[in-house]
């Protein structure tokens, strides 16, 4: 399973580097640090519970990933 942050910059990169279109875009937007990390944790808790896959691959910007890292714990 492939999760992203979605934004312009990374869309680009993911181009560049031929990622292919993440799985699951979370439409978490902005916010301070505390509001992100935890919508971050709650929706990928959802998605990982729902889904059961094997391996994530997460790429995206720091708070994407510490959500992603505790919402799978």
């Amino acid at each position: 399973m492939l999760a992203c942050i979605y934004n312009y910059m990374l869309k680009e990169s993911r181009k560049k580097l031929d990622i292919p279109e993440p799985d699951n875009f979370l439409g978490i937007g902005s916010g301070s640090h505390g509001y992100q990390v935890g919508v971050i944790i709650r929706r990928a808790e959802e998605v990982l519970l729902r889904k059961r896959p094997d391996l994530v691959v997460v790429y995206g910007d720091t708070n994407f990933n510490v959500g992603w890292r505790l919402g799978g714990c």
